[in-house]
């Protein structure tokens, strides 16, 4: 923690993933001592532990909700995407969020939208579904009185593994990291322009890029062995069959 503290105090730290009492209490202290500290609700009820403890330690928390878009990601890793993913909050369940929060005086605690489209995104245009849909939920929680300031795109930056540079194999993309970074501008620009929103801050978690590319074995082939089947004859078939006969 005391690390944290001599960082950049514009830096988000995020806290996603389960979370139990006690985890949410270490975020909120981390809170007092005015770290960005932003509590992600992957589950609603996590928001009643957020408000007990925070008021219990006398401290206003940044908090984020974890959305379930319809935009589904079809490939391998899409499991944790589409209305029926794991994890993240229905549209119902987010707007029981702004209910309560609004009753507890703490509408404007609520800042950021998370979402995860799914690891390895094949293509821009499943992407730009993906972050256009979760651009409209953004702006609905600003028209619903949220002090929304961010948008986390959460994962989905894929690498591209064998080379193909395909949209149509689990272990390449059919785009550049510029292609990605443009068309999550793009489709948070255009939903905000239209909606008369100001554009939030953008932040991804996009792991597999980082590390994907931390180390590379190179190593010489120094013998190789074949393993060709030896030629038989017609005469020899004829001779094994009779044999077995």
């Amino acid at each position: 923690m005391s690390c944290l503290c001599n960082g950049s105090p514009e830096a988000l730290l995020v806290c996603n993933g389960f979370k139990d009492a006690e985890y949410i209490s270490l975020a909120l202290v981390a809170r007092k001592l005015h770290l960005n500290t932003v509590i992600v609700l992957e589950q609603e009820e996590e928001l009643d532990t957020v408000i007990e403890i925070s008021k219990k330690l006398d401290v206003r928390p940044i908090i984020g909700v974890r959305a379930k878009l319809r935009t589904k990601h079809s490939g391998h890793f899409g499991s944790t995407s589409g209305e029926k993913g794991k994890f993240g909050l229905t549209t119902k369940q987010i707007l029981r969020v702004v209910k309560k929060l609004h009753e507890y005086g703490m509408l404007d605690c609520l800042q950021l939208l998370h979402f995860h489209i799914g690891s390895q995104i094949p293509s821009t245009s499943l992407l730009a579904d993906g972050v256009g849909e979760a651009a409209q939920i953004y702006c609905e929680l600003v028209r619903l009185g949220a002090c929304m300031k961010v948008i986390d795109i959460g994962g989905g930056l894929g690498i591209d593994y064998d080379g193909s540079k395909s949209q149509d194999s689990d272990s390449s993309v059919g785009y550049s990291l510029q292609d990605y970074a443009s068309a999550v501008v793009q489709a948070v620009r255009l939903v905000c322009d239209r909606k008369g929103v100001k554009h939030p801050v953008i932040c991804s978690e996009s792991g597999r890029a980082i590390v994907s590319h931390h180390s590379i074995l190179v190593f010489e082939a120094v013998s190789t062995s074949s393993h060709d089947a030896p030629q038989i004859s017609s005469h020899g078939l004829q001779c094994f069959f009779g044999a077995v006969d």
